[in-house]
């Protein structure tokens, strides 16, 4: 019986292990960043960075961050910029259907990419878009994968995103608060709602709700690290909608700051 025991554990374990290894290296695949998709001039934006920046910011190293829903996300050995590369789900045994929705899902990834790049790279940090495979313009990447492993990648037929790197918006704002920094968690509700009304103001929709995961601050203004989900939306309510969110967590964290909020919000709608 013991034996026997034994057995089905190690059964259950072995079983287990595949989930366990998916989980630990947030499904990482060098093959998930491949994926052919026509070369579309719509893709093709004029450079905000000089040739010689661009070559600064890849002659570095870049070590893996983590996983977003349409890309993974490397950062830079100096800690300053995160280059984020498209990824996608399919597999030799996915559906026509499913590798379709996958390529729409990517096509609107790169579209919402434009708009941060082209009408919002202050609000987003947006610093480079690589969308169409190119030859020979960009160099080897070296990468650090989550185990460990090291990679060298020939940009060019990668398509992805350089974007400077913010401090996460939860974490910033507990850090002013417990600090007793009045003046820095001004600045920051103060900079928060000036960024959505800039964004809003250029007609530019969010149309994922989360706080936490779009928004950040770099040297202590704040920006919207993750556009992926960026519409074209004139009449857009975010302004209210992301405040709304952040009132409610000020409310519980923070409450004595909720009315220094709904100040800056009253002053900002009057403008």
């Amino acid at each position: 019986m013991k034996r026997l025991i034994l057995f089905l554990f190690f059964v259950l374990s072995c079983s287990l292990l595949p989930v366990s290894f998916k989980r630990f290296t947030c499904g990482f695949k060098l093959l998930k960043m491949q994926f052919d998709l026509p070369f579309n001039h719509q893709f093709n934006v004029s450079p905000i960075l000089s040739n010689e920046e661009l070559q600064t910011i890849l002659s570095q190293p870049f070590n893996y961050l983590n996983r977003g829903a349409q890309a993974y996300v490397f950062e830079s050995k100096d800690k300053k910029y995160v280059i984020k590369f498209f990824r996608h789900h399919n597999s030799l045994f996915s559906t026509k259907k499913r590798k379709t929705l996958t390529h729409q899902k990517i096509l609107r990834f790169c579209s919402a990419s434009i708009l941060a790049y082209t009408k919002a790279h202050e609000e987003t940090g947006v610093l480079f878009l690589h969308l169409n495979p190119t030859k020979e313009t960009l160099p080897h990447l070296q990468v650090t994968g989550p185990l460990g492993g090291h990679f060298s990648l020939n940009l060019n037929s990668y398509r992805f995103i350089i974007q400077k790197k913010a401090l996460p918006f939860e974490e910033a704002l507990l850090h002013a608060y417990h600090s007793h920094d009045t003046a820095l968690m001004a600045h920051y509700i103060d900079s928060f709602v000036k960024l959505l009304k800039s964004r809003t103001e250029k007609g530019l929709r969010n149309t994922d709700p989360s706080l936490f995961r779009n928004f950040g601050f770099l040297n202590k203004e704040a920006i919207e690290i993750d556009f992926g989900n960026y519409q074209e939306d004139p009449n857009n309510k975010d302004l209210y909608l992301f405040t709304k969110k952040f009132r409610k967590w000020l409310s519980k964290n923070t409450p004595e700051w909720v009315p220094y909020l709904n100040e800056q919000i009253r002053i900002n709608e009057i403008k």
